[in-house]
């Protein structure tokens, strides 16, 4: 993808399911629609964090969360779009533990979670060709569904949610 919009409220609840979860990892799915190249993530889904050891630096999703997601874009429509995760005490970047489990053409949302407290934010996506990670623009649409003009680059500068940061 080449950009990620995420609807109003939506990184809220990534958030707040991060620091819900801490110390231990939270994940969960976005779901949305795809327009060429550019995720529209309308909602994300929390889910169960059901890693049989560690984690606080692991996650795996139940097999019953994924085959209800599955069941519910085919009545509902929709699209998985990716997956969001956090990383207590750890930078918002893949770790090799993710680059070994992630598949290629699904978005990797990832936040920062300090004592509890949610900071920034990266999204990434796998690339098929080298099987390593490139990091994707990210950002909160308006309430309106409206982005900014795009720059040089044929890419908007994204908003970020309330009180969090992008990962340096």
């Amino acid at each position: 993808m080449r950009a990620i919009y995420v609807a109003p409220g939506v990184l809220t609840g990534v958030t707040r399911a991060a620091a819900d979860e801490y110390p231990y990892e939270a994940c969960g799915f976005l779901i949305g629609r795809t327009e060429g190249d550019v995720g529209w993530v309308d909602r994300a889904v929390r889910t169960t964090n059901v890693a049989p050891s560690d984690r606080a630096r692991r996650y795996a999703i139940d097999p019953g969360e994924w085959r209800r997601m599955e069941v519910e874009l085919v009545a509902r429509g929709g699209t998985l779009l990716g997956i969001y995760h956090s990383h207590p005490d750890h930078p918002a970047a893949p770790s090799p533990f993710d680059q070994d489990h992630a598949w290629p053409g699904l978005a990797y949302l990832i936040v920062r979670v300090d004592a509890g407290r949610p900071g920034d934010l990266a999204a990434f996506e796998l690339r098929a060709d080298t099987r390593r990670f490139h990091e994707v623009p990210w950002g909160e649409r308006s309430a309106s569904g409206g982005v900014p003009p795009p720059n040089a680059d044929g890419i908007s500068t994204l908003a970020l949610a309330p009180g969090a940061r992008r990962a340096p």
